[in-house]
Parts: C-alpha cells; sequence; structure tokens
C-alpha cells in the first residue's frame, strides 16, 4: 500500500540509527532491481519545497553508475520562491560524475523541454552504441574464427 501524500523528507546522513541506515542500504538493493532495463532516469524536483532535492539526492546513490540521471528543477516561472538554490543544486549533479545532468524547466509553458528532449536523445544514442558494440564484438569473433579455420585448412592441404 501507498504512504499517502509525501510532505517531508529526512536525509539518510542525518538518520543516526545503525539498523536504520541498514533498512535503508537493503531498500537500495532492492531499488536498483528497478532500474535494470533501463537507459536513463530522470528525477524531478520541485525547488520550491526543500525536501524534494533531499529526497532526490537519497536516490542517486542507488542508481547504477553507468545509468545517464537528469535531474530537473521544475516550476522555473517561480524562482523567486525557490527555497533549494540553483547553486545548492548545480554543486550537488556536478559532484555527481559525468553522467549526472541537471536543466531548469516550466512545464506549465513548456520551458526548458529541449535539454530534456536533448536528455532523452542522449539515453537513446547510448544504447544504440551499446548494441553496435555488441555487434562489432560478434562480428570479431566471427572473423577470429573464420581466420582459425583458414589457418587449420591450410595445415591440412595436400595436392
Amino acid at each position: 500500500g501507498g504512504e499517502g501524500l509525501k510532505i517531508a523528507h529526512v536525509e539518510k546522513s542525518k538518520l543516526t540509527s545503525a539498523s536504520k541506515r541498514k533498512q535503508d542500504e537493503d531498500r537500495l538493493k532492492e531499488d536498483a532491481k528497478l532500474y535494470e532495463g533501463c537507459q536513463g532516469v530522470v528525477i524531478m524536483v520541485n525547488p520550491t519545497k526543500e525536501w524534494t532535492f533531499s529526497y532526490a539526492k537519497d536516490l542517486m546513490p542507488g542508481i547504477p553508475s553507468g545509468l545517464e540521471v537528469l535531474v530537473i528543477g521544475n516550476f522555473r516561472d517561480q524562482f523567486e520562491q525557490w527555497v533549494t538554490q540553483r547553486l545548492t543544486m548545480q554543486h550537488v549533479i556536478a559532484s555527481g560524475g559525468a553522467n549526472l545532468h541537471y536543466c531548469e524547466c516550466c512545464l506549465a509553458n513548456m520551458y526548458g523541454m529541449p535539454a530534456v528532449e536533448s536528455f532523452l536523445s542522449i539515453c537513446l544514442q547510448s544504447q544504440k552504441m551499446l548494441a553496435a558494440h555488441a555487434e562489432i564484438t560478434k562480428l570479431s569473433e566471427s572473423v577470429d574464427e573464420t581466420l582459425s579455420n583458414m589457418k587449420e585448412m591450410s595445415k591440412k592441404q595436400n595436392y
């Protein structure tokens, strides 16, 4: 069952109980199953509510390192009401690695959607690159096998 509307979040780093941390680690392992087969993850944050970014920071360590991640700061049209500052979010994102990205948007007027579209394109292109790499590996193995067969046949030739 659902927990209802979430209106607060306590960062894991602020928890003191060792058993609570162990529970959270177990939950992260279970959450990793959610990402199987994914090429990218989108995390939307409402900067007018600090807990949403706190929650996003707790989600990030559970995301497999090879996945592209986009953190979206929504409600750009309400920038003056943001309690989570842009620089704070950008600093966390920048320290998270090359596959962690940030953009701001406003779903009310579609501001920022080209950046989201670019992110989705990155995920698609990465998937295509993985497929191409797998095909190249398969072809390379086929060439190696053919060369080996050719050498074996050359040894057995007798005119």
